[in-house]
């Protein structure tokens, strides 16, 4: 199953389970999606390794994570994205992402071959898991290789002004934002969260009254 559709199991899972993430049957589960008791049994592994579920004798919930995964995914897509990238940091995929990257880029197959090592799951897992990591902005996709988040990303990141900020998120679509280059993508995404972080704190909120 592609990772546009674990994703839309996430965000089913919480649907049934609700504010207070009560656990779902698989059963339920399997009827309220459609999808076969074999296919979700693929996928609870990474999801639970990825910290999006707990996962009992024939019931699933969404942690806390996956919860905020869900409503942020039906209604903030980037900003989605930048919540995994920030759980997975010590994740043991992104870390051993980073160790085969060290070197240089990498071919797609090669890269989730080599991050598969050991691993029971087969070709198609291991491509899937190349996706959420690219999906996460852990890794970038370039020409068919995999490469590493630059290391200048920080500092090359755009000192701008609010208006800068604001004129693309209130003029650009969903699509255009996020089919902008990782590096301008996640510079814009973090600016915004750092200026909307400043504009709410206590002491911008005192200064206004």
């Amino acid at each position: 199953m592609r990772p546009e559709k674990q994703g839309e199991l996430i965000v089913a899972i919480a649907a049934l389970g609700g504010d207070l993430r009560t656990p779902v049957s698989k059963d339920v589960l399997a009827a309220h999606t459609g999808l076969s008791p074999h296919t979700l049994a693929g996928t609870r592994g990474f999801f639970e390794q990825a910290g999006l579920i707990e996962a009992g004798r024939g019931v699933w919930a969404v942690t806390e994570v996956g919860l905020r995964f869900a409503r942020l995914r039906a209604t903030d897509s980037a900003r989605s994205r930048l919540l995994l990238r920030e759980h997975w940091q010590e994740m043991w995929f992104h870390k051993a992402a980073l160790r085969l990257l060290q070197e240089g880029p990498l071919e797609e197959w090669d890269f989730a071959n080599r991050l598969g090592e050991g691993l029971s799951s087969g070709r198609e897992r291991r491509l899937y898991l190349v996706e959420w990591l690219v999906h996460a902005l852990l890794v970038h996709r370039e020409d068919g290789m995999i490469v590493a988040p630059s290391s200048s990303a920080d500092s090359a990141r755009p000192q701008t002004s609010a208006p800068f900020i604001f004129d693309p998120l209130m003029t650009m679509t969903d699509e255009e934002i996020t089919a902008l280059p990782t590096d301008r993508f996640v510079a814009l995404m973090d600016t915004y969260r750092t200026l909307f972080t400043d504009l709410t704190s206590p002491s911008a909120r005192s200064a206004a009254v």
